[in-house]
């Protein structure tokens, strides 16, 4: 890129530079001939109980967070002069960003200094204050002249720095917009590295360098913040050339869906310097047309730099304002490149580009119902266009607000949209409905739109509210948006509210619990169906069966032993149970394991491959698939073919178990997961970062590997489950691993080990306490001195009743009555007292039984029960639409947690039973709320 001047920091030329704009401009708006006239059209078509609103455009310029034009400065700089940037001016501007620059080049080869940390904290608390929020960016020069000749700090020493910076980030993550991602070459650009850590000799490469650096930014960012960088391509070799999908991965956490993209050079050439390839015009577009569908989901910021005559063919009005929508821009610097700004000016599109950088949101019309009551639903309907160039990028709430006309009371009502997905150029239908509270009280009252930051430390702060584009609509001391509608609110009649009483016993529930184990196909040829007819009554819902298939080591498995192993599943489904299948190709006694031998890649692919329909037609009575194959046990250690090997670092997957890993995920249904032997194996195929909550259930290979220890609390290290185990630390840092993990997905195994080495950890209080923390679901229930041990101290029962869910129903508020055709709401309050979630999907309804007929009405809900978290309380509200032939009549109401599968849908024995007295019925698998309604 080109020489850059000294950074602007003055005031003054910040105040040049953005003039508050109140001018319509030219832009798919529709104008504004009189600021006075925002009053709505208001009409009542169709029913008394109804208006609908037009609202009026607002053309003006106004601060949004976390968009817009941004200042810049740099609060430290050379010869360690160091101060806290004065922001208290920007939102005046109409400016909601700032991108501090931190100039660390005086620690280029040691620590930051306290005064620097102080310093950089200072920053952002400033930040804070003046309302606005920060795009750090941390650089170890900032070359006036000659920038080939920049010099940046070798690896060791920026990974030392980030471990510094992170509790600042994350004390700080509330007015973190997002980061650039500096560090590496001149101004943090990532080019001209002095110790290679980008590839700058062979069009722009990444390197191990580069990796590492990725990896600790993204590890001490907070993972609800992004990051930019500066090459579309380094995206694409870090991540593949594929965008973000409109899919799972979307704001799941991952590097991929945190990473934006950074243009300092924009529309400065052709190439715009370098940041599309010189190769040819098509490859550029190509870059183009990535980013377009990139950053539909994450953050787009930079600035320009040159207005000469490589520039002149494209920082025109007509050409910028199709780039910035192209490109889909958030945030631009305000002072760099001045030529190039004051041209915007000249030709008279500043404004509009002002005011279209990154989202935003204007409202169309609206429908409201006049009158509700209380303990009752309200449904509203908006119109909702995002006329901006981008999407949100950051997380945001969104509350609808109804504010009593007579004393300003306010009730906020949560409402479950992500604005993320508010599209540019799109508008969006927004279909409201809430429960109003059964005790709110009878008045009018006003309606408004709140979205606030979702931070608890900004989310009352109207700074950081979004305000919508409409006439007479912002509420500048509440942050609120007037929807310019009103309700009148009645007294509905009284609710019923009932408080259930806990189940202390123990009993069976699907997919949980201690497990039974018994290999059906054994050594020599030995193979059998078992009978599983009496696991009901021993309250044992899951069961391991071993498949050792020594005996076709170097065959294919004959049609036999296929049929006997399908005969297995069959019986489970029979009895009411379901299984965690494990093949492996030996079963040793302790003393000979390492001896144990498994089959080559290309005959256990082959046998996964003739296993395959077997289990995608069983996939009904599969908990979970432990992946076996590999090594002793099927344990993945202990390999004769080297699938899985011991190194120094610890226990190292080859290709080969990639492979198996692989073809086992496309075998088997994609709703269910498998379990991996260590949490190391696991990273080393996914990463080090556990799964985050947008990732979780999203079917991903990462979504569908939980955890497996054959060895629990045998030892220190659960003999070798944790590895490398070098330090206690690493031992913790693999538990917090898997607890995070963990919420998503299934954890299993066993214990084996009740000697002197053992002792310390087998106890009830620390088997009770990793049970919990690592979230177990499933447990060997075989006879071992540690179940003897539990059983002696008291704590076995409680460790069979807590693992898995455990789900209690604490409380419930219903209405008397409901009518046919109409919304019909209530509310339950149920905790999870369980060690972890349900893994696998799980239907939710509510069953209305006739008192008289006994008729059946099955209503879904809306709620997914593997979001129920161990040791949380779900406050449900709950509203169903009751069918308009529903017969009148009385109704009981029951709960209804069905298995999904159509096959097993009706089977009482795969229904969750909740653990509260009273209300369980056997015979279909419901439980009784122990209330009835009247519905007319």
């Amino acid at each position: 890129m080109t020489n850059k001047a000294f950074i602007q920091f003055t005031s003054l030329l910040g105040a040049c530079i953005l003039v508050s704009v109140a001018l319509s401009f030219t832009m798919p708006l529709r104008g504004q001939e009189n600021e006075d006239i925002y009053l709505p059209l208001i009409s009542k078509p169709g029913t008394e109980n109804q208006q609908t609103i037009t609202y009026t455009q607002d053309d003006s310029i106004f601060p949004n967070p976390e968009r817009g034009l941004f200042d810049q400065n740099a609060p430290l700089w050379r010869d360690d002069q160091m101060w806290v940037q004065d922001m208290s001016g920007l939102r005046e501007q109409n400016v909601t960003l700032i991108r501090l620059y931190f100039l660390i080049d005086e620690f280029i080869d040691r620590p930051i200094s306290d005064e620097a940390l102080t310093t950089i904290e200072a920053n952002f608390t400033a930040a804070r204050e003046a309302g606005v929020k920060v795009i750090p960016r941390f650089a170890y020069n900032f070359p006036e002249e000659n920038y080939q000749d920049a010099v940046d700090a070798n690896l060791e020493t920026i990974l030392a720095h980030l471990d510094q910076l992170e509790p600042i980030f994350e004390r700080n993550s509330d007015v973190i917009a997002y980061m650039n991602l500096g560090f590496i070459g001149a101004w943090g650009e990532w080019h001209s590295s002095s110790n290679n850590h980008v590839d700058d000799e062979n069009g722009r490469q990444v390197n191990d360098n580069t990796r590492a650096i990725v990896d600790k930014i993204f590890e001490v960012l907070p993972e609800t913040r992004m990051a930019t960088l500066r090459y579309p391509i380094y995206k694409q070799q870090l991540y593949g050339n594929d965008p973000l999908p409109m899919g799972a991965e979307v704001f799941s956490g991952s590097q991929k869906a945190r990473m934006g993209a950074l243009n300092d050079c924009f529309l400065a050439s052709d190439t715009d310097f370098g940041t599309y390839p010189s190769s040819a015009q098509a490859d550029r577009e190509a870059i183009k047309d990535y980013l377009n569908a990139d950053n539909l989901y994450v953050p787009m910021g930079g600035e320009t730099c040159n207005a000469d005559e490589r520039a002149q063919p494209f920082i025109g009005c007509d050409n910028a304002k199709a780039e910035l929508e192209r490109m889909r821009w958030s945030a631009l610097h305000n002072g760099y490149l001045v030529d190039v700004l004051d041209q915007w000016r000249q030709e008279g599109c500043f404004e509009e580009i002002e005011a279209r950088l990154g989202y935003r949101f204007r409202l169309i019309d609206g429908t409201f119902p006049t009158n509700a009551t209380a303990g009752e639903s309200l449904s509203i309907e908006l119109d909702m266009r995002n006329d901006g160039y981008a999407s949100l990028y950051n997380p945001r709430a969104v509350e609808l607000i109804l504010r009593n006309s007579s004393d300003n009371s306010v009730v906020k009502l949560p409402l479950n949209y992500d604005p993320r997905f508010w599209q540019p150029g799109v508008t969006s239908e927004l279909k409201i409905q809430v429960n109003l509270p059964a005790e709110m009280a009878a008045g009018t009252y006003q309606i408004l739109l709140n979205l606030p930051d979702p931070e608890t430390t900004l989310r009352d702060n109207p700074n950081y509210s979004i305000r919508l584009a409409n006439q007479g609509a912002w509420e500048a001391e509440t942050g609120y948006n007037d929807l310019l509608a009103s309700v009148e609110v009645e007294r509905g009649a009284s609710r019923q509210t009932i408080t259930y009483v806990e189940e202390t016993s123990s009993f069976s529930n699907p997919e949980r619990g201690y497990f039974d184990q018994t290999a059906v196909l054994w050594l020599d040829d030995a193979k059998f169906v078992l009978d599983m007819s009496d696991y009901q009554a021993q309250n044992i819902s899951i069961l391991r069966l071993y498949f050792v298939i020594d005996e076709f080591l170097n065959g294919p498995i004959d049609a036999d032993t296929l049929e006997v192993i399908e005969g297995n599943f069959a019986e489970a489904r029979q009895s009411g149970v379901k299984l965690i299948p494990r093949f492996t190709y030996n079963f040793p006694n302790n003393d000979t394991f390492p001896d144990a031998v498994d089959a080559d890649i290309a005959r256990t692919l082959g046998h996964i491959e003739q296993l395959a329909p077997i289990l995608q037609q069983n996939s009904d009575v599969i908990a979970y698939f432990e992946l076996g194959f590999v090594g002793a046990w099927g344990e993945w250690h202990s390999s004769s073919n080297n699938h899985v090997v011991d190194t120094e670092d610890g226990r190292m997957l080859t290709d080969s178990a990639r492979a198996i890993v692989s073809n086992l995920l496309e075998a088997l249904p994609q709703e269910r997961a498998v379990v991996i032997r260590q949490p190391a194996l696991k990273q080393q195929l996914y990463g080090t970062e556990p799964l985050s909550a947008g990732e979780g259930f999203n079917q991903s290979d990462k979504a569908r590997t939980g955890a497996m220890n054959d060895c629990f609390l045998a030892s220190s290290t659960d003999f070798g489950t944790y590895r490398p185990f070098e330090t206690q630390a690493d031992i913790e840092a693999y538990k917090d691993y898997l607890s995070a993990d963990n919420l998503y997905l299934p954890m299993g195994g066993e214990t084996c080990n009740a000697d002197e080495r053992a002792e310390p950890y087998t106890g009830c209080d620390n088997a009770l306490q990793e049970l919990e923390r690592m979230r177990w679901s499933a447990l060997n229930s075989i006879s071992n001195g540690v179940i003897e041990r539990w059983k002696t101290e008291g704590c076995y029962d409680e460790i069979g009743q807590r693992l898995g869910y455990r789900f209690v129903l604490e409380q419930g508020a219903f209405p008397l009555s409901g009518q046919q055709g109409e919304p019909f709401s209530f509310e339950l309050k149920l905790r999870n007292k369980g060690f972890a979630a349900p893994y696998n999907a799980r239907g939710f309804e509510l069953i209305m039984r006739h008192k008289t007929s006994g008729e059946i009405v099955a209503l879904d809900l809306s709620s997914d029960p593997r979001r129920w978290l161990p040791g949380q309380s779900s406050n449900l509200n709950l509203t169903v639409t009751l069918p308009a032939d529903m017969r009148p009549g009385e109704y009981d109401l029951l709960l209804n947690l069905p298995d999904p599968a159509a096959s097993l849908r009706n089977n009482p024995n795969y229904s969750i039973q909740l653990a509260n007295q009273d209300m369980w019925e056997a015979q279909t698998g419901f439980n009784a709320l122990q209330v009835s309604v009247l519905v007319d």
